[in-house]
């Protein structure tokens, strides 16, 4: 019913939803299409809601740069043409996780590919 609805009532065409299907790794996941609702993966970059401050992060500041330098995120980005990140507005303050997170993917892409 809720599909039907967001159809109906406002007329969307997109969404996203957080790790569907949960049984492939973070960089393999695509999107479907479902009741005619085009349904994209929400990519996910260890930083959640309760991690703000660097001793949070899974690994500390080295975990953080490792996801970007090579890891998880970056091979999410490498992987997928669309890419949908969440973080939270927790994240953009304390040690700042999110920024730096972002800045230094945006740098590592730009530096070390052609993409």
């Amino acid at each position: 019913p809720l599909y039907e609805a967001w159809k109906r009532v406002y007329d969307v065409a997109v969404t996203s939803t957080y790790l569907h299907p949960i049984n492939k790794p973070p960089h393999d996941i695509r999107g479907f299409i479902y009741k005619g609702i085009r349904v994209l993966p929400r990519q996910i970059c260890g930083v959640y809601t309760s991690v703000n401050t660097f001793e949070e992060y899974k690994g500390g500041l080295a975990g953080l740069e490792e996801s970007v330098h090579g890891g998880s995120v970056f091979q999410t980005v490498l992987y997928n043409r669309i890419n949908i990140f969440m973080t939270h507005m927790s994240n953009y303050g304390s040690d700042r996780l999110a920024n730096l997170l972002w800045r230094s993917l945006v740098r590592f892409i730009h530096r070390r590919t052609k993409i």
